[in-house]
């Protein structure tokens, strides 16, 4: 008798924990820093996973897991896009290259091992893909269907990237003058001088030319309006670390990885983008 009663509390324990399991997908993320937005889907980088999470209808789930061998393909996933054709590219610095996903969720190198630790994607209007390369310093082009590299401009220590209605690529940097335009031929002007910023992450811009930084080290979301002015719109709770920005129709998205969350940024306020 008692050993059916010990099995019957057994069982009821291991029940209860899968659904604490299934009702938390919160807990999924580990090291969540770069989303990208497509029409009916979100897609988060995860350091620490190391992958790619696919989020639907506020579930998270796993789109890509990748190898957890240093320098094994995608093991470092920096960040993510969309390019023209709909297709997810990511760029992955443990094997110094940018990646384009086909339909059957399989990733493809695209430059051979040309690029150091890219750090943002934007995909131009004829398709090119302008990625920031952290280590090497520098803007770089990659043209439809190709292998080459090509340097568009030199800028200290790039990180996210963004493309302004006119064509031109809005870089964030973590150097004085942290905002720079960088046209098609390589002309660098600067959007944001001095040094605002206490680590900037990311940057993306709005349907109406609004530009969104992320700062890690101020736990917080600056805008640039289209004049240059400067203005912390969020800090703190619920920010603990933001990195990863991206437009998504007529809102931002953002992840923290030491919040673990994806946000919503919208009407002033940020809410969770998953079900908890």
């Amino acid at each position: 008798m008692k050993t059916n009663v010990l099995v019957c509390l057994l069982l009821i324990i291991f029940n209860v924990s899968l659904a604490a399991q299934d009702q938390s997908p919160v807990a999924t993320w580990k090291y969540p820093i770069s989303v990208a937005s497509s029409a009916d889907a979100i897609y988060v980088a995860d350091r620490q996973l190391p992958g790619i999470w696919l989020v639907k209808d506020g579930k998270a789930e796993v789109f890509f897991q990748a190898d957890k061998k240093f320098g094994s393909a995608l093991n470092a996933i920096r960040c993510l896009a969309f390019d023209q054709s709909g297709h997810l590219v990511v760029g992955d610095s443990a094997t110094r290259d940018v990646y384009r996903f086909d339909e059957q969720r399989v990733p493809h190198a695209l430059t051979g091992g040309k690029i150091g630790i890219p750090m943002g994607i934007a995909v131009a209007k004829d398709g090119s893909l302008f990625v920031s390369d952290l280590e090497l310093k520098q803007i770089v082009r990659i043209l439809v269907d190709s292998k080459n590299v090509e340097v568009v401009a030199t800028v200290a220590a790039p990180t996210g990237l963004a493309l302004a209605a006119n064509g031109d690529v809005l870089v964030v940097c973590r150097a004085k003058d942290p905002v720079r335009r960088v046209t098609a031929a390589g002309e660098v002007s600067v959007v944001v001088s001095g040094t605002p910023f206490g680590f900037a992450q990311d940057i993306a811009v709005d349907g109406e030319g609004k530009i969104f930084i992320t700062d890690g080290y101020a736990k917080a979301i600056f805008s640039v309006t289209s004049g240059g002015a400067l203005t912390k719109i969020l800090a703190g709770d619920p920010l603990v670390h933001p990195v990863g920005i991206c437009r998504s129709g007529d809102v931002m998205l953002v992840v923290d990885p030491r919040a673990k969350k994806l946000f919503r940024l919208a009407d002033g306020g940020l809410e969770s983008m998953l079900t908890e």
